[in-house]
């Protein structure tokens, strides 16, 4: 009995000794592998830096290219309807030229002659606001 004793005391610290070197050699692994995730971590976010910044670049590019075309569109725009401000403002100056004439020749038939003027002055103008609309929605 005591020679079993023994060699189960023998064998436990074996067993104390080979766990003490496997618990070692685990710790050094997971130095090892710790050290391994942090560089392949580090080597990770400078890459999403780098496409971070590649990527923002490029909408910037493509932002300054938006911007030119809006500021195109709104200088096309412009320049329409100040072209049909001008073609609305001869229709009603021509317009009132005529109801000028019509009053002067004959005063009391002037007020049906007004207002048919000033509804040809608003068709021109519904009809250059929707020209404007349509340049708008090209």
């Amino acid at each position: 009995m005591e020679v079993v004793e023994e060699q189960n005391s023998v064998f436990m610290e074996a067993v104390e000794e080979q766990n003490s070197v496997f618990m070692e050699a685990v710790e050094e692994q997971n130095i090892v592998f710790m050290e391994a995730v942090e560089e392949q971590n580090s080597v990770f976010m400078e890459a999403v830096e780098e496409q971070n910044s590649v990527f923002m670049e490029a909408v910037e590019e493509q932002n300054s290219v938006f911007m030119e075309a809006v500021e195109e569109q709104n200088s096309a725009f412009m320049e329409a309807v100040e072209e049909q401000n001008s073609v609305f403002m001869e229709a009603v100056e021509e317009q009132n030229s005529v109801f000028m004439e019509c009053y002067q020749l004959d005063p009391a038939g002037s007020h049906l002659v007004f207002h048919t003027s000033r509804k040809l002055s608003y068709m021109c103008f519904t009809v250059s606001v929707l020209v404007v609309c349509l340049l708008l929605c090209l």
